[in-house]
């Protein structure tokens, strides 16, 4: 007879608890970037900042999308990164196809 083990395929150790990530993803507009050097700097620093999981910056599109955890940070925050790196960011850009409700 063969003996079974207490262990589970984890090595034994209990499975870890992750907390729920609340990520929501944004296209925003970001002006001055003149080159993918640029750009690249400004996404360094957005993914320094904590609850940034990823964020691409097009210099062509003068445009970032950033996904992040809207429990830990907020469009406020990347915002003002944005800016202390040089660029301009007005904020969110909403494709030209969507409609807004009206105060009817």
């Amino acid at each position: 007879m063969s003996k079974k083990s207490n262990k589970n395929n984890s090595g034994g150790h209990a499975p870890s608890i992750t907390k729920k990530a609340y990520k929501k993803s944004l296209h925003l507009e970001v002006g001055g970037t003149r080159s993918a050097l640029s750009a690249r700097g400004v996404e360094k620093q957005l993914m320094k900042m904590p609850g940034i999981e990823k964020a691409e910056v097009n210099y062509v599109g003068s445009s970032a999308t950033v996904i992040y955890d809207e429990k830990v940070i907020g469009l406020k925050d990347i915002r003002l990164r944005i800016h202390k790196c040089g660029y301009h960011c007005s904020g969110e850009l909403l494709p030209r196809h969507v409609c807004h409700a009206d105060a009817n």
